[in-house]
């Protein structure tokens, strides 16, 4: 029989709830109050209506968790929330390499806002998940917890929300702020601890996790199995019922801030341009498609593989290891030594002893009989990767637009080696881990001294104020709508003064079907959280694609049949 949301007393608790309506009246309302409290004689600076919300919510209920747009000014709530607060031992967790951008952002907020009673501690939430600081929350007792781009505690069972979810059971009066413009990707899960976290009782969601999951099999973007999502039950007697009802109900929870509207007036403006045709490439692309091989002839077969060496051989390389097949107990050793860090994670969950990462299960078991295997045989194999390079096709499309570009521009890049070859190929800086160039400058300084910059969007699409540049390339995209707010977010933000145009390079068919599956994902934010990312609210201008029949530029189904028939 199939399963159904059932009315229990958690489902009534969350319908019991009060409601209210932000309205932009009060918003502005707050924004002038609170200004006029905590700026100091001589200040100038004013809060905006979305800050000034955020923190009359803060206020009132202890905590609060804040789904507002990319670049609206969460740095300055989380000072002033330590502020408001009285926070005597307050931290903010944010991105490891943001610490000097948002040390020098205080600089200047002391010079218009009140201070904060106690210094605020930066701590980048790599500290909080290491195996050296496994207690730091514990050691330091913060009574103000500031969690900035919260979603990357989106995992419940990876160790940033693990200790954070263990800090506060320990320590229930922690008042917790949760924020982030990119709060799920393709469920509710992502974020319901949050919620619960910041808002207790409060929290317009079951408090245990079983019966959030059935929750989130209802009205979750994607399932395994659609026959097997639960009917909605108490949420609606349709998915799409269940989905209004339930973002109407996050909206209108006091204590959850959602502000569906961009923080920039500017408009955003997508491109595409395609990468120049090249008989390497080509070649590559049909041994991938027919074959299920790569260049060099080793099978590729799991989609997050495949996924890569698609973006990598649109690019003009590909990357595999110097000896692609590890010894057989290598192998097994490996496997069997991760099982048994799952089970021991799991199985430690609950204990006086908690543990969230294999190097503290290794130190707990050190004579363990599996560990012993794995220590036996681990120095027999270094996986190496290198990288072979078959064109550079696409570098001279990538050096072509540049030229053609009379605005700052940034090239974005999800792959290491390409930007450090493009940096070298167009003369222009390369800012990578840490947002520091290989000369040690560190990003939030380089409009300083360059026009035009080349980014790892894994390194700096989180956090970074990227006002000065109103042009973007895009080369080897992040697959995530999540990721791509994020991304457009670094320029296209309060502060802007042009209009932002971002330019994605078609480099393979994989390219067009990511930026498809990215808009797709952001709808589903749209229905459920109410949020309208970037991607849904820009002016589309698609430049010619041309696809010329090659196996380079197919997609789904045709891609599917081509395999089929060499099949």
């Amino acid at each position: 029989m199939r399963t159904r949301v059932q009315y229990t007393a958690d489902f009534r608790r969350v319908c019991e709830l009060p409601r209210r309506v932000i309205t932009k009246r009060e918003s502005k309302k707050w924004a002038r109050v609170l200004t006029k409290r905590l700026r100091r004689n001589g200040g100038s600076q004013k809060l905006r209506p979305e800050q000034g919300i955020s923190l009359i919510e803060i206020a009132r209920h202890d905590g609060a968790v804040l789904f507002l747009p990319v670049g609206c000014g969460k740095t300055l709530i989380a000072y002033l929330a330590m502020v408001i607060l009285q926070a005597k031992r307050g931290i903010i967790i944010s991105k490891k390499g943001l610490e000097p951008q948002t040390m020098a952002d205080h600089r200047l907020f002391y010079k218009h806002w009140q201070r904060p009673q106690n210094p605020i501690r930066f701590v980048p939430r790599e500290m909080i998940t290491s195996r050296a600081h496994p207690k730091l929350l514990e050691e330091y007792e913060p009574d103000v917890i500031f969690l900035d781009e919260s979603d990357a505690a989106a995992n419940y069972d990876r160790s940033l929300a693990a200790r954070i979810e263990r800090y506060k059971k320990k320590h229930p009066k922690t008042i917790i702020i949760c924020a982030t413009g990119t709060p799920s990707r393709h469920s509710i899960l992502g974020f319901w601890h949050h919620l619960v976290w910041s808002l207790g009782e409060g929290a317009p969601v079951p408090m245990t996790r079983d019966e959030a999951k059935t929750w989130a099999r209802v009205l979750d973007n994607k399932t395994r199995d659609p026959l097997s999502r639960p009917h909605p039950g108490a949420l609606g007697e349709t998915r799409r019922d269940a989905l209004e009802w339930f973002a109407r109900r996050l909206r209108e929870t006091p204590g959850v801030v959602i502000i569906d509207k961009d923080s920039c007036k500017q408009p955003i403006i997508i491109k595409t341009v395609q990468a120049d045709s090249c008989p390497e490439i080509d070649e590559a692309f049909e041994k991938l498609v027919l074959r299920g091989r790569n260049p060099g002839g080793i099978v590729v077969s799991d989609g997050l593989s495949v996924w890569r060496l698609e973006n990598q051989l649109g690019c003009g390389f590909y990357t595999e290891y110097d000896d692609p097949q590890p010894p057989k107990a290598w192998r097994i050793a490996r496997r069997n030594l991760a099982r048994f860090v799952r089970r021991r994670i799991l199985q430690s969950r609950h204990s006086g002893a908690p543990m969230d990462t294999t190097s503290q299960v290794l130190a707990r078991y050190p004579e363990h009989p599996i560990v012993l295997e794995w220590k036996a045989v681990r120095s027999s194999y270094k996986p190496k990767m290198r990288t072979i390079w078959l064109s550079d096709a696409t570098i001279d499309s990538a050096r072509k637009w540049l030229e053609r570009q009379s605005e700052p521009s940034i090239i974005w890049c999800g792959s290491v080696d390409f930007a450090q070859r493009l940096s070298r190929k167009l003369n222009i800086p390369y800012f990578g881990a840490g947002g520091k160039s290989a000369g040690g400058l560190h990003l939030h300084e380089a409009s300083k001294h360059f026009k035009h910059i080349i980014l790892s969007w894994n390194s700096a699409m989180v956090g970074f104020n990227l006002q000065h540049w109103n042009n973007q390339l895009i080369i080897y995209p992040p697959q995530s709508a999540k990721w791509l707010e994020q991304l457009f977010g670094r320029t296209h933000r309060s502060g802007q003064k042009k209009p932002v145009v971002v330019t994605f390079m078609i480099t393979s068919g994989i390219v067009l079907e990511m930026i498809a599956s990215a808009r797709d994902e952001a709808q589903h934010n749209k229905d459920s959280v109410s949020l309208t990312q970037k991607i849904l609210r820009a002016i589309e201008k698609r430049g010619k694609y041309v696809n010329d029949n090659s196996y380079r530029w197919v997609t789904g189904e045709e891609r599917m049949e081509r395999q089929e028939m060499a099949a």
